[in-house]
C-alpha cells in the first residue's frame, strides 16, 4: 500500500507540476498580450495626437487664409471710403468700386474666429450691407450727399479700420 500511496503522491506532484507549468505559460501569454495591448494603446494615442495636431494646423491654416481674405476685402472698402472722406469727393465712380458684400459665412466666423473678432467682423459686414442697401439701387450708387450719408460713410470707414487693425495684428497690408 505504501507503494501505491507513493505512486499516487508522485502522480500528484507530476500533475501539479504540469498544471503549474500550464498556468505559468498562460500567465506568460497574458503578460505578453497585455504588453502588446499597452503598446497598441500607446501607438493609438500617438496617432490620435498626430491627427489632432494636423487638424489644429489645418484649422489655423484656414483661419489665416480667411483672415487674409477678409482683411483684403475690408481694406479695399476702407481704402475707397477713406478716399471719399479724406478728399470730400463722394463720387459714384469711387462708390462703384465697392464690392457687393464682404464674403464670409456665419459658419466660418463661428469656427475660425474668437468672440471679439466675430463681433467686429459681423458688425462691419452688417453695417456694409446696410450701406449698400441704403445707397445703392440695382447695384449702382444712388445717394444724396447729405449729413446722414457723410456720417454713415465716416462710421463705416472707422469700423473698417478697426477690422483691418484687428485682423492684421498691426501689420501693413501691401497692395
Amino acid at each position: 500500500m505504501e507503494l501505491a500511496a507513493l505512486i499516487v503522491s508522485i502522480c500528484g506532484v507530476i500533475v501539479t507540476g504540469v498544471f503549474s507549468f500550464l498556468i505559468w505559460q498562460a500567465n506568460k501569454q497574458s503578460a505578453i498580450a497585455a504588453k502588446e495591448a499597452t503598446n497598441a494603446a500607446i501607438e493609438s494615442a500617438r496617432i490620435s495626437q498626430s491627427m489632432l495636431e494636423m487638424q489644429e494646423e489645418q484649422k489655423e491654416s484656414i483661419r489665416n487664409q480667411l483672415k487674409r481674405d477678409i482683411t483684403t476685402q475690408v481694406y479695399f472698402i476702407e481704402r475707397n471710403l477713406n478716399t471719399m472722406v479724406s478728399t470730400g469727393k463722394y463720387s459714384s465712380e469711387i462708390m462703384s468700386r465697392l464690392p457687393e458684400k464682404i464674403n464670409i459665412t456665419n459658419l466660418e466666423l463661428a469656427n475660425y474666429f474668437s468672440e471679439d473678432e466675430r463681433a467686429l467682423i459681423y458688425k462691419a459686414r452688417s453695417k456694409f450691407e446696410n450701406y449698400r442697401n441704403d445707397y445703392f439701387t440695382n447695384g449702382k450708387p444712388d445717394y444724396a450727399i447729405d449729413e446722414e450719408f457723410i456720417q454713415t460713410t465716416k462710421d463705416l470707414l472707422d469700423l473698417t479700420k478697426d477690422v483691418v487693425i484687428l485682423l492684421t495684428d498691426h501689420y501693413i497690408i501691401r497692395n
